[in-house]
């Protein structure tokens, strides 16, 4: 029987450049059944011919996902912007649409997967660059370096590190799991970690001695840990991070805000969702922020304390130290402690956290006073932690997060934005999304892939995440930011002892936007049902990798992959 059905196909999609008039488009249509093979269309001078294609098939039953391969011909710099592309099947007579606002380089190819067989499709892959050809190099020149977060271990990075390792071999990386954290390890401090993680660098660059570049890719907590450790190993004079340069800062489902169990931006999820119940919401709201001080502290130990703020200084030796009233707590009237440090406010010279007039240390040298939260987006010269200037280093910056469903890390929180700031992200989309639903690109993201592209969004965003002046990243901005200091003369101060959740939360905000940041938003409303919580999903964990968690690795890969052709097509115009 005769199984070939029709498929009509429209496509908007126009040149970047009025000369850009060759090149074709390759696709492919997949469904439930089966793929058709590879059809091309054709450019008609600057545009693609936006009238209806007819592509004839195999029945492929329901259509899941389209593939568009750019192929440029002869015209190697020819560049295609695809805005939409519709496709109906005369044999179930459904009709999907797959919205997005791409950019294929030539040779690249973008993967548009439909959230259902009649409704709209969301952009869950990022264009792959063209790849690099020739072999790779014999010694790995490039350390990405993977870090857990709480109560996980360097098993839960198989997918994403075996991944990496085989997609971006010809960028001579190393993709090494951090093995300094593990499961109960965890719960030392983000300070402990951080120092284990630092050692570990430093040894595996003393193991790798052709290393030149670090990239750094941390999920949940392992997104704060890998900010310390790079702060640890920044050098002030040469702007490296343990002798490498800084390549890209990576991180999935990152608390960067702390925990809060007040209604900020960085609220406990679980607190939130039990102050929506009907009736009993308020009251059930009230008892769960009280118990999620003593909870903190009680099950986490130093780390529950750094995430909520509740650390009487920021270094987890002086917390184990004040429980027993040998830190720089002391024991109170009616057995309250008092904090001895932080009577006064820290003055700061450009990044350089300094104590004020009266200010006491604890009883050890690396004792601070601002929380733990607080000195992750501050410079201390007196200690050598320039968790902020080792931050900003990074050439590019990225963060993915989850818009539903992520028991630890709010949306905002994740994602470093305001309440206010969340995209706008229709109510189908919340429903069926599954994979990357929203992209907001960072400045440098958008210089580098020209300023004509839009956000790549199922929807437009309510309030740009961004404060002020244009963010800027790499060692230019630490010069920048230092050349300010200096001709400004002016001083940050910087919160002494232990800020409100919403001063700690604000703080840190502001700090954090002040870089340039590339946001992902995820959501696996409509993924398979065993794929894990959403926060261990997004990291693509599970021994079985679902389908919405193989969308948001590919995606990673790709924007990852970009990055570093970026930063090869950067160094050989530098040498020419």
């Amino acid at each position: 029987a005769d199984t070939s059905t029709n498929y009509e196909l429209v496509l908007t999609a126009a040149s970047i450049r009025p000369t850009d008039t060759y090149g074709s488009l390759c696709v492919i249509i997949t469904g439930s059944k089966g793929s058709t093979p590879e059809s091309q269309l054709h450019a008609q001078g600057s545009q693609f011919d936006c009238a209806l294609h007819q592509i004839q098939g195999p029945d492929i039953g329901d259509v899941q996902r389209v593939s568009l391969r750019l192929d440029p011909g002869s015209t190697a710099g020819c560049r295609r912007r695809v805005q939409q592309v519709e496709i109906r099947s005369s044999s179930t007579g459904r009709s999907v649409t797959f919205p997005c606002d791409t950019i294929l380089e030539p040779g690249s190819r973008v993967e548009l997967h439909a959230s259902s067989t009649c409704g709209p499709g969301v952009l869950t892959s990022a264009p792959a660059p063209h790849p690099v050809h020739g072999a790779p190099p014999a010694q790995p020149m490039h350390l990405i370096f993977l870090v857990n977060g709480l109560f996980s271990c360097a098993g839960h990075w198989h997918s994403i590190r075996a991944t990496l390792q085989q997609r971006l071999q010809p960028y001579g990386v190393l993709v090494h799991a951090s093995q300094a954290n593990e499961r109960f390890q965890t719960y030392k401090g983000i300070d402990v970690c951080g120092e284990r993680c630092a050692q570990e660098v430093r040894d595996l660059v003393a193991q790798h001695p052709d290393l030149q570049t670090i990239s750094i890719i941390g999920h949940s907590m392992g997104g704060l840990i890998g900010r310390y450790a790079a702060g640890r190993l920044y050098d002030q004079q040469t702007g490296r991070i343990a002798g490498l340069r800084p390549g890209h800062y990576i991180s999935i489902a990152s608390p960067h805000l702390g925990t809060s169990s007040d209604p900020t931006a960085a609220e406990i999820p679980i607190i939130t969702w039990a102050g929506r119940a009907p009736l009993i919401g308020g009251g059930l709201r009230g008892i769960l922020r009280a118990a999620s001080r003593s909870i903190a502290g009680g099950f986490f130990g130093p780390t529950g304390k750094h995430f909520l703020g509740l650390d009487r200084c920021s270094c987890s030796s002086c917390m184990e130290a004040a429980e027993a009233n040998k830190g720089c707590a002391t024991a109170g009237a009616g057995g309250n402690e008092a904090v001895a440090v932080g009577q006064q406010r820290q003055q700061r010279d450009g990044d350089q956290v300094v104590a004020g007039a009266g200010g006491q240390r604890g009883t050890h040298q690396s004792c601070q006073g601002p929380q733990m939260i607080v000195r992750l987006v501050l410079d201390d010269h007196e200690s050598g932690l320039m968790c902020m200037s080792a931050l900003r280093s990074f050439q590019s910056h990225t963060c993915y997060a989850n818009v539903q469903g992520d028991q630890w890390v709010q949306w905002p929180n994740g994602t470093i934005r305001r309440l206010d700031q969340l995209p706008q992200l229709p109510q189908q989309v919340l429903q069926e999304g599954c994979g990357v639903v929203h992209e907001e690109p960072s400045q440098a993201w958008l210089r580098a892939h020209g300023n004509h592209v839009q956000q790549s969004s199922t929807t437009g965003t309510k309030a740009d995440s961004r404060n002020g002046a244009e963010a800027t990243s790499g060692p230019a901005a630490v010069e920048q930011q230092q050349q300010q200091g200096r001709t400004r003369g002016s001083h940050v101060v910087a919160p002494h002892g232990r800020l409100s959740d919403a001063e700690r939360v604000e703080f840190a905000l502001s700090r954090l936007q002040a870089l340039d940041w590339h946001r992902v938003d995820v959501c696996f409303a409509s993924d398979d049902l065993l794929g894990g919580i959403p926060h261990n999903r997004i990291q693509a964990r599970s021994s079985r990798v679902s389908r919405g968690a193989r969308a948001v690795l590919e995606h990673l890969t790709n924007h990852l992959e970009g990055l570093l052709l970026g930063d090869r097509a950067a160094s050989v115009a530098v040498n020419e």
